[in-house]
């Protein structure tokens, strides 16, 4: 005999947009990561990570004289799908940055909107793009082959969706 169990809750935690009222029935798991004396938590977002659960992985793809550029991907089990979890990072001279969200992650991954080319006008360096953003630099000797680079950039789009080392 199977009862519904009804539960009134008054959200007292930092997860302001939860419901005020939960309804489980028995054998059924909240879709919470901690329920513990009647208050339900889960990882907050925007680089609030109380337990832990976000990680992020950085390669280096440039290194000159007078710049250096690296891609890291940030994965969240948590996530929202504007929420920005791939970045590119210019230092040095003409040091700029550009975000990726986790829907626009997705998307790129599932087209394969990748690409490294290893010829530029530059000697030394290759050419690669990721989505909308095209023709961004790559040092040679810090990835020999294209397809190396690019093996690695849909390896950290793979880890934004999935969590995938």
């Amino acid at each position: 005999m199977k009862k519904d169990i009804k539960i009134n809750y008054i959200n007292k935690s930092i997860n302001n947009d939860l419901p005020n009222i939960f309804q489980f029935t028995k054998n059924d798991i909240p879709c919470f990561d901690h329920l513990k004396e009647g208050v339900a938590w889960r990882p907050a977002i925007n680089g609030n990570d109380p337990f832990g659960m976000i990680e992020t992985k950085t390669i280096e793809v440039l290194k000159t004289d007078n710049q250096e550029a690296t891609l890291t991907s940030t994965y969240n089990p948590n996530v929202q799908e504007e929420e920005l979890v791939f970045k590119y990072k210019l230092k040095g001279q003409n040091a700029q940055e550009w975000e990726l969200t986790y829907g626009e992650v997705a998307i790129i991954f599932a087209r394969r909107e990748v690409s490294v080319n290893k010829k530029s006008k530059y000697k030394n360096l290759g050419i690669f793009s990721i989505g909308k953003y095209t023709d961004w630099l790559y040092s040679h000797n810090l990835w020999e082959q294209p397809e190396e680079l690019e093996n690695r950039i849909y390896s950290l789009l793979e880890f934004n969706l999935t969590g995938k080392k």
